[in-house]
């Protein structure tokens, strides 16, 4: 694929004293223009041993892109005080060149275990290379003519994994059972322009279990735990400011360590004659999440990078009541609350911990108002304020320069309304009347 784009945008910065009078104020105009290409394949091979019911799937692709982008900011200064203020450079052209690379294999292998059981063995590979060179010209023009300073601001990183899982499950009458494991090794290795290499290797386990209970006549209980990790991605890491802006300043977090979520999720289901209804609430806890932390210095100069927090629980809870078609006419309709709990203690220049809580309500109708004519209507509302005030977002931001404190809510509402009108045939059947027809009635 290639595809490209470019833009144009103008931003105004006014620095003002204790008075409300303006001591320095200029506007800064920047020009994009940006290329993507891409390519990538997949091979992939599928046995079945027969009678013994084993299957084999091995599995290889292969990615590869290419972005290059220009960048151009220009600042025209309206007023410019005499004080130590940071200001931009007159003219900063910055040209970056990125390429990317990743290749992975899977392996699976499927073998029965009696009649109601079966083992699933298999093995995932991974390598993945980023080489982003970045290059960021500031001139300045003084006296003497023009004077241009040269930053290299971009990196190199590689990650590799090996893992291999193995799970096992097995029906015991009403009962389901299914357990397993993952074992992973991960080796990352980020490297600066100025030569300076960070490395990060490890091993990791993750367990996995579900546990099922078929109660008869359409009910089921499941219950299931997992835990997985999240990698933070190399523009995290790049200890460089990516930043154009002198004032506010964007650099990653070379030792940000991966984070672990511990997932805990309870589902009850039950059918009945007039349609399903469905409880699903869940219990998340992520040791080291990341975070986004910003600290202003005496200068006015603001830094945003990335840490890690102590833990962060999340919680909440679905319910659904699914209504079969009558006379032509069904839907559904679907309560959403869910919360987060944030503790950041373990960050000494700042503090960010909070708690959020939200609920939502959403729905869909759908059904045939005549002949061949249908209709189709969803709505959706996330309120701003609720009857028990419980839908907001608190948080605080302090460091021993200063203190934000903030408290927002949001509130979301949709409505869509959809007619569709079917010209002969049965719907969303072929005329042949072998299955369903690829991409639905004809409209």
């Amino acid at each position: 694929s290639d595809f490209g784009s470019d833009s144009e945008r103008l931003n105004t910065t006014t620095h003002m004293d204790h008075l409300d009078q303006w001591t320095q104020r200029y506007s800064r105009t920047s020009r994009t223009e940006s290329v993507r290409r891409s390519l990538d394949g997949m091979l992939s091979l599928t046995h079945e041993f027969e009678p013994e019911r084993h299957s084999l799937e091995i599995e290889f692709q292969y990615e590869t892109g290419r972005d290059d982008e220009d960048e151009w900011v220009e600042t025209e200064f309206e007023l410019l005080a005499d004080d130590a203020a940071v200001v931009p450079a007159d003219l900063m052209i910055e040209d970056t060149d990125e390429r990317e690379r990743e290749m992975t294999l899977e392996v699976d292998y499927v073998r029965p275990l009696g009649e109601l059981g079966q083992i699933e063995i298999g093995y995932r590979g991974n390598f993945q290379t980023q080489d982003t060179r970045r290059r960021l010209d500031e001139i300045e023009q003084t006296e003497d003519g023009p004077n241009s300073t040269t930053t290299l601001r971009g990196f190199t990183y590689d990650e590799t994994y090996h893992s291999g899982y193995v799970t096992l499950s097995r029906k015991l009458g009403p009962v389901g059972i299914q357990v397993g494991t993952r074992v992973q090794h991960a080796d990352t290795r980020f490297e600066v322009p100025t030569g300076k290499v960070f490395e990060n290797s490890g091993v990791d386990f993750f367990p996995s279990a579900n546990l099922t209970y078929d109660l008869g006549e359409g009910r089921r209980v499941r219950l299931s735990y997992s835990r997985r990790t999240r990698r933070p991605p190399p523009w995290n890491l790049n200890p460089i400011d990516e930043s154009t802006d002198p004032l506010n300043r964007q650099v990653g977090n070379p030792d940000l360590e991966p984070q672990y979520a511990h997932s805990f999720g309870l589902d009850v289901s039950t059918s009945t004659s007039w349609g399903t209804v469905r409880l699903a609430p869940y219990y998340r806890r992520v040791v080291n999440d990341w975070a986004r932390i910003r600290t202003v210095d005496e200068n006015g100069v603001s830094t945003t990078t990335w840490e890690n927090v102590a833990t962060q629980e999340s919680y909440g809870a679905s319910l659904t009541a699914s209504i079969r078609q009558v006379n032509g006419w069904g839907g559904f309709v679907s309560l959403n609350a869910r919360g987060e709990d944030r503790d950041a203690s373990n960050l000494s220049s700042t503090n960010i911990s909070g708690r959020t809580f939200h609920w939502s309500v959403r729905g869909n109708v759908s059904g045939t108002l005549i002949g061949g004519l249908g209709m189709r209507a969803s709505v959706s509302y996330t309120p701003a304020r609720d009857p028990f005030d419980i839908s907001r977002t608190d948080f605080t931001s302090s460091d021993p320069t200063f203190v934000q404190l903030g408290q927002s809510r949001t509130s979301r509402r949709a409505l869509a309304i959809s007619v569709n009108y079917s010209f002969g045939g049965q719907g969303g059947r072929n005329r042949g009347g072998d299955g369903p027809m690829r991409g639905g009635p004809r409209r």
